[in-house]
């Protein structure tokens, strides 16, 4: 199987109690004006969640520009701000605009008077440079505005949980608070918090890896090789951007935590029934995993072995892969988890996808996914035998030129069916 059909499918389950608007659509105003041209639908969605989330929960107007002409950002992020009537979806009128100039590499969190009590100039400096700018030095602009939000939403957390709004401050209009910052686009990685810093030895037990791990963020310690952790996340956080704000935010999230009983089941029985439980229900909805073509061209007992011998071209002048692999990568191809996660929110939200419109979900069993699956293969992956393939792995068929077309949203749809069904699974398990 693989694993982008697994990771897809975890966060489209992450997402299954979260329920949202259109991005745009369902607004008054736009959400997110990206007149820079700087983020894919998916990550449009993206901040469309946290916007509705901000607004939900804390009653918060958080809306992004990203502009190629603002030769003073200060006065355009004031101006935008009365313009775009940025509050107003706000019963209390708490705005907040993020602006971002990529070719004049500035940035501008604009704040909202009834909100300069929570984000306050040192708290939006903080984030920028901390957050923010760190994401930009790489080029990854995107990740660093959705990382920022994601700081954003936690900030009005922790100011709900103590630090309240300041009810003397005007609402419905900005201040001129906020900070500005140099984005510092492309400047390269930023190692500060990396370079120099002590190695974390592993911890004998789970609850003394988590106390050095803690420890670790609690001293701003970014390496990404450090020998507390394993050889997998050692190569994942390699490819990461690891900020100071990251940092802070998980020390400050656990700071509080007590710890409760710890238990150990030597056999890890549960825990590796759950990872079969999670891999076998996301594999199950990639329909070439259910099925083997058997034909004078691949004979059997083997067949084209689940599509993995049945070699293709998606374009004459493309390289030769299997057809399985073609249905492996058929919605993402790439596994950064920034990716996955926002191309999950994006599925999520569409409102073919909303819970009630997949009838799929009435059937609640193994083999019945299987059998859909069975029929899928047959009908859309193979088209009923005539799609052509080659046994040569050194020059694949080329696909009909709308077969990508046709079956992407089935493999979209499959996708989210196998969020929404390990999420009952799970439910069903634990509740």
């Amino acid at each position: 199987m693989s694993r982008l059909w697994l990771w897809l499918g975890l966060a489209v389950l992450a997402l299954v109690a979260m329920g949202a608007p259109a991005w745009l659509a369902s607004e008054p105003r736009p959400v997110v004006t990206d007149d820079a041209g700087l983020l894919s639908d998916a990550e449009g969605h993206y901040l469309a969640e946290y916007h509705r989330r901000l607004l939900e929960d804390h009653d918060i107007d958080y809306r992004v520009i990203t502009t190629a002409d603002a030769p003073d950002i200060n006065r355009f992020a004031y101006d935008a701000f009365r313009q775009q009537a940025v509050g107003s979806l706000s019963e209390t009128g708490r705005g907040l605009l993020l602006v971002l100039d990529p070719a004049a590499d500035r940035v501008r969190l604009e704040v909202g008077g009834a909100l300069e009590g929570v984000y306050t100039d040192a708290f939006t400096t903080y984030l920028e440079r901390r957050q923010m700018v760190p994401f930009f030095r790489t080029g990854r602009i995107a990740d660093g505005i959705v990382a920022t939000t994601e700081l954003i939403v936690a900030r009005a957390q922790e100011a709900r949980q103590g630090k309240g709004f300041d009810p003397t401050l005007a609402a419905g209009f900005s201040l001129g608070g906020g900070a500005t910052t140099a984005g510092r686009i492309g400047a390269g990685p930023d190692d500060a918090f990396a370079t120099g810093r002590p190695d974390v030895d592993p911890a004998v037990t789970p609850e003394g890896a988590i106390d050095a791990y803690l420890e670790a963020m609690r001293a701003r310690n970014a390496r990404p090789d450090l020998a507390l952790y394993s050889r997998t996340t050692r190569a994942m956080l390699g490819d990461w951007t690891i900020t100071a704000a990251q940092m802070d935010a998980i020390a400050r999230a656990y700071a509080g935590c007590g710890r409760r009983e710890v238990r150990y089941d030597p056999s890890s029985e549960r825990a590796v029934a759950l990872c079969w439980l999670v891999h076998l229900i996301g594999d199950v909805h990639q329909p070439l995993h259910t099925v083997t073509l058997v034909t004078s061209q691949f004979p059997a007992p083997k067949g084209d072995r689940g599509g993995t011998r049945f070699f293709i071209r998606v374009r004459p002048d493309r390289s030769t892969i299997s057809l399985h692999e073609f249905w492996d990568d058929l919605v993402l191809s790439s596994s950064r988890f920034q990716t996955v996660r926002n191309t999950a929110t994006e599925l999520r939200l569409r409102p073919a996808h909303a819970r009630g419109q997949l009838a799929e979900l009435a059937q609640a069993h193994f083999e019945h996914w299987e059998r859909e699956s069975v029929a899928l293969a047959h009908e859309h992956a193979y088209r009923h035998g005539t799609l052509p393939g080659s046994p040569e792995a050194e020059n694949g068929a080329v696909l009909p030129a709308d077969y990508a077309q046709t079956v992407k949203p089935i493999g979209e749809r499959r996708i989210t069916l196998a969020g929404y069904r390990v999420a009952d699974v799970l439910r069903q398990l634990f509740e």
